[in-house]
């Protein structure tokens, strides 16, 4: 009886999947629709995937560094974190500035941090021999893990991720590290409306950023902390996909947690955003007889880029001392009737991780992908320290 209600309460769930396709289809007028601008300039994409496949990140591109770091709070007292916790902004440059848009070549961040832990270069480090000690704790006390998470298509803010996972994480001794990824937020182009990024250049340069900004952000939490204590990327949606692809590219001992993630950017075209893409913009600019003709366009540009090649050129690179040096800890989550994301694409991606992973756990949950997001703090968490347990087991064999 408990597995029969198990699948009817999973199928009703989906069935807001099937809501919010229906509105953004509903909805799908310009300027709320992606690709607007047609294409774009696919030549900053090419050289950017030349870096990528030559070299990876590690030697491509400069490390990050913080040009300011400030105490962050809302406006909104429901929005203040809960007692014992603090809030920090970064700002640096991003690594790939040279191919974003001017609003996104300044990279942001948000660390949500445990007041009895300190980050060094981020947190205070006079106030831990005042009276302040017993909020922040002694100098060296340290996390027991930091989690980078990646953001959810139109997740432009950090107020859902903190809500949903990092202030819970705190609670329980992990640093949180939130990207506000290029094309989002306070990185928005002035001209783009929302999240609906203007050409189909850009949403790949979205993504080569969240990877390199993410692999970067690793390795400055690997060096802050001296390399004693474990991390972890992860991200629902389109923000597992992005962490997927940070794990393809960092090198050291890593836990991965991708929920609802996908194999490539053309989960776009064949998921339940299809009918946000302006598909008659991208016919106009290539002089195109008809829609479907630049959809089949898209798809050559953007199946390439798939998780699947990335992979490939990884294993490459390894052969010169590229990205798989250490142990890779994975569990992912997917949705069982997901109508955001082909049920087939879910399983590939699935399979990918599986094969990269040096020890992996996965599962597809009851429910679609909006259910699953909303339970996001119930079902993510767990397995973020999930990934961690795993990555410390795996460690311990090596």
């Amino acid at each position: 009886m408990a597995r029969v209600w198990t699948v009817v309460s999973g199928f009703l769930a989906s069935l807001l999947d099937i809501v919010f396709v229906w509105m953004a289809w509903w909805k799908a007028k310009r300027p709320n629709m992606f690709f607007t601008k047609g294409f774009g300039n696919m030549e900053s994409v090419d050289a950017i995937c030349e870096k990528f496949r030559r070299n990876g990140v590690s030697d491509n591109f400069s490390d990050i560094k913080f040009d300011k770091v400030e105490p962050f709070s809302y406006s909104s007292a429901k929005d203040t974190p809960p007692d014992g916790i603090t809030m920090y902004e970064v700002v640096f440059a991003s690594p790939i500035a040279d191919v974003l848009p001017e609003e996104s070549k300044e990279g942001r961040a948000l660390f949500v941090v445990p007041k009895s832990v300190r980050v060094p270069g981020v947190t205070p480090t006079e106030t831990h021999a005042t009276a302040d000690e017993q909020y922040l704790g002694p100098a060296n006390n340290l996390p027991k893990g930091v989690v980078i998470h990646m953001a959810a298509t139109g997740d432009q803010w950090y107020k859902m991720r903190q809500n949903s996972l990092a202030n819970s994480l705190a609670q329980q001794g992990y640093v949180s590290i939130l990207l506000m990824i290029p094309y989002y937020g306070k990185r928005k182009p002035a001209d783009q409306k929302s999240f609906f990024v203007t050409t189909a250049a850009d949403y790949l340069l979205c993504a080569y950023g969240c990877t390199v900004e993410g692999v970067k952000l690793l390795k400055w939490v690997r060096n802050a902390f001296d390399s004693k204590v474990p991390v972890c990327v992860t991200g629902l949606s389109y923000g597992g996909a992005m962490a997927a692809m940070c794990a393809c590219y960092d090198k050291q001992d890593l836990a991965l947690c991708p929920c609802l993630g996908s194999p490539g950017p053309s989960t776009l075209v064949y998921g339940g955003l299809s009918s946000c893409v302006d598909y008659k913009a991208l016919a106009e600019e290539r002089v195109l007889t008809s829609r479907m003709k630049a959809r089949d366009e898209l798809l050559a540009i953007y199946d390439p880029q798939s998780i699947a090649i990335v992979m490939k050129d990884a294993n490459t690179l390894a052969q010169h001392g590229g990205p798989r040096q250490g142990v890779l800890a994975t569990v992912a989550i997917n949705a069982a009737s997901d109508h955001i994301i082909p049920h087939d694409m879910s399983v590939e991606f699935q399979e990918l991780l599986q094969r990269w992973s040096t020890k992996i756990e996965c599962a597809f949950v009851p429910g679609g992908h909006v259910s699953t997001m909303k339970n996001a703090t119930q079902l993510v968490i767990p397995a973020i320290i999930k990934a961690f347990d795993l990555l410390e087991a795996a460690k311990a064999k090596k």
